[in-house]
């Protein structure tokens, strides 16, 4: 599959990886290995998922049919407790996670939420006026045509006051659906649902959103009717999954009667990976005193933060 780089409306550009950044990236995975000890698969499999979530707002694939699909990477690695499962996630991701509390920590200070109250209890005074300006668009509904559209001005002008707009987040562990696809309705499109310790994302929540996380993958539209709210609509939707999970509630979960991942194709868009355990096996292992692959790692992952924000990707 050719990768083409997505420029603006239009992909036009075919980006290749160099034989260099090939071998670089398998040399981040052989020193991750010996520093963290956690087995190759899962090595593979954090590497390959950060650089996925790093990189999907800038591409897409043409696939052999021709149509232009977003490169969201769905990854599922089975691995028995101990195999060192939150050392690897933390060793790959640590440059998005720390450029997510930068961005934050520097826009808590810009704003201080109007410099009066905390974060949480400027959500909750958002969300408390939002119900009133429902209630009031509903009553003009009943009553008065002209003054529901104004209601409903008022409602879509309180809803660009979001306080969470300032929150910068690309990964999340919470699978709340509504949460998500609203953050990616407002403007955040490029997320994804990271989990190393998977038997909590696994859940029948979790299946019930399965179908609209296919058709992100599909095509990167998703579509809900909601009974209270109405139609919820995101296009270029982008949503990686990666979670690392023991193989009891793996397999507990593809039994489960609420789980339709196997009917619903979930499993056919995911890459399921299985440890092969190194218990036993770490005395072998030397950490390098040098680990200019891993810092070549961090470096492109930073590289491709930066250019987020530059494009404004991620700003409201």
């Amino acid at each position: 599959m050719a990768i083409i780089k997505n420029t603006d409306s239009q992909s036009i550009e075919i980006c290749r990886p160099t034989p260099s950044g090939i071998d670089h990236f398998k040399n981040a995975i052989h020193e991750a290995h010996a520093i963290v000890g956690a087995p190759y698969e899962m090595c593979y499999a954090s590497a390959l998922s950060n650089a996925g979530i790093a990189t999907q707002p800038f591409f897409n694939i043409r696939v052999p049919t021709g149509q232009l699909i977003p490169p969201v990477l769905n990854i599922i690695v089975i691995a028995e407790s101990g195999e060192r499962k939150t050392g690897i996630t933390e060793h790959f991701s640590k440059e998005i996670d720390s450029f997510e509390e930068k961005i934050n920590n520097s826009k808590l200070q810009e704003s201080k939420f109007d410099g009066q109250v905390s974060y949480e209890t400027a959500m909750e005074i958002w969300r408390q006026k939002e119900k009133i300006l429902k209630k009031k668009l509903n009553k003009f509904l009943e009553e008065d045509e002209i003054k529901a559209i104004d209601a409903g001005i008022e409602l879509d002008q309180h809803r660009l006051k979001n306080p969470s707009n300032n929150i910068f987040q690309i990964t999340f562990g919470d699978t709340t659906r509504e949460g998500i696809f609203e953050l990616m309705r407002d403007g955040n499109k490029n997320v994804a649902l990271k989990s190393d310790e998977g038997k909590i994302m696994l859940n029948w929540r979790f299946s019930e959103s399965l179908p609209h996380y296919n058709s992100a993958w599909d095509n990167g539209k998703i579509s809900i009717n909601r009974k209270t709210s109405g139609l919820l609509k995101i296009s270029d939707a982008r949503i990686s999954i990666s979670i690392m999970v023991q193989s009891k509630p793996f397999y507990d979960f593809l039994k489960n009667k609420d789980s339709s991942a196997r009917a619903n194709g979930f499993m056919a868009r995911s890459v399921i990976v299985e440890a092969v355990s190194i218990q036993g096996g770490r005395e072998n292992l030397i950490p390098p005193k040098h680990q200019p692959y891993t810092e070549w790692f961090h470096g492109r992952i930073k590289s491709f933060l930066h250019r987020l924000i530059e494009q404004k990707i991620y700003q409201n």
